[in-house]
């Protein structure tokens, strides 16, 4: 009995430092660099202006800030019908006219 418990302790030990070694560390200059690209960001509300903000993505690993995108040309569209041109006010943002609504759940 006292044989079978050594053999136990060896056993876990063993599987303790066989997992507690498998760690790979990933230096952040191995990261590959990824292409930028446009993004739009918008929430919209009922019964609230619809607002997006236009920028580019960046690198994970970059420090500088966010380029906001003041000349892009937002178009709204309800149901495939185009609606409007969203009025650009500075740093990236852009306003509608309208207000967000509700639609009804058809499930």
């Amino acid at each position: 009995m006292k044989k079978n418990k050594v053999y136990i302790l060896y056993f876990l030990l063993a599987m303790a430092f066989l997992f507690g070694a498998c760690r790979k560390i990933i230096d952040a200059k191995d990261l590959p660099e990824q292409d930028v690209r446009l993004v739009l960001n918008s929430v919209i509300s009922k019964d609230s202006s619809i607002k997006a903000n236009v920028s580019l993505s960046k690198s994970i690993l970059s420090g500088k800030d966010y380029k906001l995108i003041d000349n892009a040309t937002c178009e709204l569209y309800i149901n495939d019908q185009y609606t409007e041109t969203l009025v650009n006010f500075k740093n990236g943002n852009y306003q509608s006219t309208l207000k967000g609504k509700a639609t009804p759940n058809t499930h």
